[in-house]
């Protein structure tokens, strides 16, 4: 039973009626009373200490307003200069909201409310709200000013050569980043509020001529189908609307860099920005995306078509090189040249566990080192994991605990697997399931591992697009950037066609199968 279970469970038992969270507030009508709408606001609140509530007095008419902000998230200077300023020396008697407006309201963003539960999400969400003695609407002033960190390069995406900036938890700024970079009236941005406790802004980006209108339509069902009290990252929402939950395999890719979004924005996908997360959503997600990266574009094709075949090996060995270590050593030591097979049975002797438990227990190991490395302060995690797996390598092999070959073992499977990052999930576990048949009927055992895989991978989908696209089903035509990335001449006449001024972009979108959708 989970914590938010047993908390229900215990609430019940108490007969606690549900917070506000829990149900959905009634309409509730702003009255011309000025301090009724205030003490209803002050007691949905909680009476919450920052909540700053100033009482004004328009000098000619002498009636009474109040200003209401949470402190913190609201730019008092702005409201100040433009707002409490202008009002508090106007000349006008301003009786009505429309005569503040056309008087004191001349450059701030406001709109109307009329309803006080609306009135207090957007007070939360870090607007100003004021209200006026004798009317039954407020007017909200848009001047928010939420602190946020600065923009900096992402440090899970470092590149050598192109643009350092990344995302940060700002929605405005992540869509000011992706603005620059697409400097075109098609770009679209569609805000959802989901989350029924945190009232989450969730933000599509797509190209209105490129993206297909079907596969926009199904991503905001499938968002507005959340039914979740809590929305504070985008993986809430990943697990959420992809295709296949039960999949060990990304289908939804994700960025920290605006240049990157921008460059699958522009190819038809859809991306996806949540307000408090410097990590966006594409989709379609495919599993050759994988194994490209942003800096693929930015440098010669020569190089960039070198590291990616690199990518791609590292891939196969991270997730094969120890099972297969286990099948020629249980049962085909022929294939081992006998000097080898001879240092290799040198170095076990000794060791008291059999080579597939050896195995398993290092792999944990890894990954504890690995994990530790990763919770713990950058400068302190970093000298932990090192010097962690040198001496406990060393001191292990001194034991006799385990044998040298299997450090090496693991030291170059840990090492390919950092090679494809989006994939260090999924190869950590396919790791221990290849190692089970491995060490029960040896390379047989690893080739039908292999051959599942592959079924498994042709089998699912993102948004409905095959994720072996464009190898299974083959599409020749743009193999030109998948194993390698040739000239852009190559492929120029294609990628001219994706551009929004063409006259049939439909032809180039994606299209999601009818039965998935």
């Amino acid at each position: 039973m989970s914590l938010f279970s047993f908390l229900k469970k215990v609430r019940r038992s108490q007969n606690v009626e549900p917070k506000s969270s829990d149900v959905t507030l009634e309409k509730k009508s702003i009255e011309k009373n000025l301090y009724k709408n205030v003490e209803y606001i002050k007691s949905a609140l909680g009476n919450a200490p920052d909540l700053v509530i100033r009482e004004v007095v328009i000098p000619q008419s002498r009636l009474k307003g109040a200003i209401l902000f949470i402190d913190g998230i609201v730019d008092e200077n702005l409201l100040n200069e433009f707002f409490l300023t202008p009002l508090l020396q106007s000349d006008e008697n301003i009786e009505t909201l429309d005569q503040l407006e056309q008087t004191a309201l001349q450059i701030l963003p406001i709109s109307r409310l009329k309803d006080l539960n609306i009135l207090i999400k957007e007070l939360l969400s870090g607007n100003s709200i004021f209200l006026l003695e004798g009317q039954t609407e407020a007017i909200k002033l848009a001047i928010s000013a939420w602190e946020m960190r600065s923009i900096d390069e992402p440090e899970t995406e470092a590149t050598v050569r192109g643009p350092r900036e990344g995302f940060n938890e700002s929605l405005g700024a992540s869509l000011t980043l992706i603005r620059r970079k697409i400097v075109n009236p098609n770009l679209r941005f569609e805000v959802i509020t989901i989350g029924a406790a945190t009232n989450t802004k969730v933000c599509l980006v797509y190209m209105h001529d490129l993206a297909s209108p079907r596969l926009l339509e199904e991503i905001k069902k499938r968002i507005n189908k959340i039914e979740h009290d809590t929305i504070l990252e985008s993986g809430y929402i990943e697990e959420f609307i992809e295709d296949d939950p039960n999949s060990i395999f990304p289908t939804i890719g994700n960025t920290e860099k605006p240049d990157k979004l921008a460059a699958k924005i522009l190819e038809g996908r859809i991306g996806i920005l949540v307000d408090g997360t410097p990590i966006a959503l594409t989709i379609p997600y495919l599993f050759v995306e994988a194994f490209q990266t942003a800096e693929d574009y930015y440098s010669r094709q020569y190089y960039s078509s070198l590291v990616r075949i690199v990518r791609f090996l590292s891939f196969g060995i991270s997730i094969n090189f120890p099972a297969l270590y286990v099948a020629t050593q249980n049962f085909h030591k022929e294939m081992i040249p006998t000097e080898l097979l001879a240092s290799i049975a040198a170095a076990r002797e000794g060791v008291p566990f059999p080579l597939v438990m050896e195995l398993v227990m290092m792999l944990i190991v890894f990954e504890i080192l690995r994990e530790a490395g990763v919770r713990m302060p950058q400068a302190i995690g970093q000298a932990m994991s090192i010097v962690g797996a040198l001496i406990l390598g060393d001191a292990a092999v001194q034991a006799g605990v385990v044998g040298t070959p299997t450090i090496i073992i693991i030291g170059i499977t840990g090492i390919t697997s950092f090679v494809v990052t989006p994939l260090s999930d999924s190869s950590a576990i396919l790791r221990f399931l290849f190692i089970v048949p491995a060490s029960v009927i040896g390379l047989y055992g690893l080739i039908l591992s292999n051959l599942v895989l592959l079924v498994h991978l042709s089998s699912i989908k993102s948004a409905g697009i095959p994720y072996l696209s464009p190898i299974s089903p083959a599409v020749f035509n743009d193999w030109r950037d998948v194993f390698v990335r040739l000239h852009p001449n190559f492929y120029k006449d294609t990628r001219a066609k994706t551009i929004p001024i063409q006259k049939d972009p439909k032809k180039y979108r994606f299209e999601p199968e009818d039965e998935q959708l």
